[in-house]
């Protein structure tokens, strides 16, 4: 009898260990399961993250070309300027003078000082208007320190479509033969 009863207890004992062990076998499946589910989002990410890398290679190989004929298209552009700037240096008073004394200047050079009361901001491009520009005591210092990039999109788009497209009056030469002072 007592045999007997060591093996019921035995059995309740084991029923509740197979139980318990059922529990742990499940939690222990989820967990795995969840780790193999972390393992392939890991992956993905991995995957996406080559991808990503490879692009911004891709993309930093297409700025370092832009960056260089940026670079070029400068130290192209930068010799002009410094020239255009002791252009502008060079101009005397009375070159201003006598461009502000003309009544009907030549087209080319009241179109050049058209465009260029424009990108100075003016409102007005009436050669009244540009005689008073003319005048005042800032004026080349203001062409000297013109900023290039404060231009307005309307501004440049005003310049290229009045004065630049197809003007074959407004040339550096034919300006240069009209006056100096341009």
């Amino acid at each position: 009898r007592q045999t007997q009863e060591n093996v019921a207890e035995l059995k309740t004992g084991l029923a509740a260990k197979t139980i318990e062990l059922r529990d742990k076998e499940i939690l222990a499946n989820n967990k795995l399961a969840e780790m193999v589910k972390d393992q392939n989002e890991a992956q993905h990410r991995k995957v996406d993250a080559e991808k990503m890398s490879v692009d911004v290679e891709r993309q930093q190989a297409t700025i370092a070309v832009r960056k260089e004929k940026a670079q070029s298209d400068l130290d192209q552009a930068e010799p002009a300027l410094n020239s255009a700037k002791n252009s502008v240096k060079g101009i005397k008073k009375r070159d201003l003078d006598e461009m502000r004394n003309l009544g009907r200047p030549p087209a080319n050079v009241k179109l050049t000082l058209e465009c260029v009361a424009i990108m100075l901001g003016q409102k007005s491009v009436e050669w009244a208007d540009v005689r008073k520009l003319l005048a005042k005591p800032e004026f080349i210092p203001s062409i000297l320190s013109f900023d290039v990039d404060k231009l307005t999109s309307r501004q440049i788009k005003l310049v290229q479509d009045k004065y630049l497209d197809g003007n074959p009056d407004l040339s550096i030469e034919k300006v240069m033969r009209s006056s100096r002072a341009c």
